[in-house]
């Protein structure tokens, strides 16, 4: 290789940016369109109908907007944890004035439902045992609300009701 032409050039540099790649790639297949096909788009209907019905699955009272801002922020966190700096639960749930208990039985319980894990997770022992005997061993900080407060009833919506 001629290293005369590359000296003093910096290497971030694009030196194809006039040139079409989309289009070429397109047309040899390597790109789809999107969502053109109705099976497809249904598909991305389905998905996104149970992601949002796990994040807002809940009773709606008073405090309930907190719990759904949490349970998203988990989620979120679960799935791509660069959203959020690339922190730790810890971190993300201490950046937000909480301790780590009031987002990690969230996010375990993200893992479970859609089969996720990022890096952070690579100790997660709450995916060999059950919450349950966790807790009876582990009690929750003040300020961790209890995932018993908020459980799915029958209906599959989340908290107890007030009457």
């Amino acid at each position: 290789m001629d290293t005369a032409k590359t000296e003093g050039v910096d290497p971030l540099y694009d030196g194809h940016q006039g040139f079409d790649w989309e289009t070429v790639e397109r047309a040899l297949g390597e790109i789809e369109d999107g969502l053109d096909d109705e099976a497809q788009r249904q598909k991305l209907r389905v998905a996104l109908a149970e992601i949002l019905r796990f994040i807002c699955g809940v009773r709606l009272r008073p405090g309930a907007d907190a719990w759904i801002g949490r349970r998203c922020i988990a989620l979120c966190w679960v799935v791509n944890p660069e959203l959020f700096g690339g922190v730790s639960l810890t971190k993300l749930a201490e950046s937000i004035g909480h301790h780590k208990m009031a987002l990690s039985p969230k996010a375990a319980d993200a893992t479970r439902k859609f089969n996720v894990r990022n890096r952070f997770q690579a100790h997660g022992w709450q995916h060999n045992q059950q919450r349950q005997s966790a807790r009876s061993t582990n009690p929750l900080p003040e300020d961790a609300e209890t995932d018993e407060e908020n459980k799915p009833d029958q209906h599959g919506a989340e908290g107890e009701d007030d009457g």
